[in-house]
């Protein structure tokens, strides 16, 4: 299993409704960039006989990419989270969320190389966290892991998200 770490950034918008109580539903739609680790400790593009097909392992071929390379991707997002609120005084709380997020991936680009269609365009997540409010103030972490695989080709290639917001609730 690789480890690597990559940056990104993404602006939501979305809404927040409370059902009952504490309890809600938020949904949320926004676009995302980032950067991308390429898997596979070698990975190489066949020509020939096997034209077509990406492999991972020794390369008989002319290498074009190794590990430690990425690809930048934008794209767009949606999710739907159903939380519970803790009020822990007056205009303060804390709360625990989870749901799924839907990514699709307009454009990504290898870095500094040509690949074929390396990468899924849509990505399905799970979107969980916890985010502390104050007045109309709030901060959240959230981890998203993969729920399919990202690349074509590649067997269980996913990468995990952690994220670090800020927001505010217009009332």
């Amino acid at each position: 299993m690789k480890k690597d770490g990559t940056l990104g950034f993404g602006l939501d918008i979305g809404g927040k409704h409370f059902l009952r109580n504490h309890l809600y539903i938020e949904e949320a739609v926004g676009f995302v960039f980032s950067k991308l680790p390429l898997p596979g400790r070698y990975l190489y593009y066949a020509s020939g006989a096997t034209s077509g097909e990406i492999f991972e392992g020794p390369n008989p071929y002319n290498v074009m990419a190794q590990s430690g390379r990425y690809s930048l991707e934008a794209g767009a997002k949606i999710n739907a989270v159903a939380g519970i609120s803790f009020p822990i005084k007056n205009k303060m709380s804390i709360d625990l969320f989870a749901g799924p997020e839907l990514r699709y991936i307009f454009n990504y680009k290898p870095d500094g190389y040509e690949l074929p269609d390396l990468f899924r365009k849509t990505n399905l997540k799970v979107r969980t966290g916890v985010g502390f409010n104050f007045n109309n103030l709030n901060v959240i972490l959230t981890v998203n892991p993969d729920l399919l695989d990202r690349a074509k080709g590649i067997k269980r290639y996913r990468t995990i998200q952690f994220g670090l917001g800020v927001g505010y609730n217009f009332r």
